[in-house]
């Protein structure tokens, strides 16, 4: 679970820190409300990071092949 920059973080590590091939939820943490009272689909960069972590080959492969459900909580 985490936000969508702290996920895409871990997922283009080069080091592999988070392994995606047993990864069977995805837990986006939506929850957050900035300042000016933006929940994440408003803010431009998080929105930019949601994506790239939701096109990321080996996460988009795991959810066409219904390996992997992704949850925004």
């Amino acid at each position: 679970m985490g936000t969508p920059g702290r996920i895409k973080g871990l997922v283009d590590a080069e080091d592999g820190v988070l392994k995606l091939g047993k990864l069977r939820y995805l837990v986006i943490d939506a929850n957050y409300t900035d300042s000016k009272r933006r929940t994440i689909f408003d803010i431009p960069e998080t929105v930019k990071d949601l994506f790239g972590v939701l096109v990321h080959e080996q996460i988009r492969n795991r959810i066409a092949d219904d390996k992997l459900r992704v949850v925004f909580y």
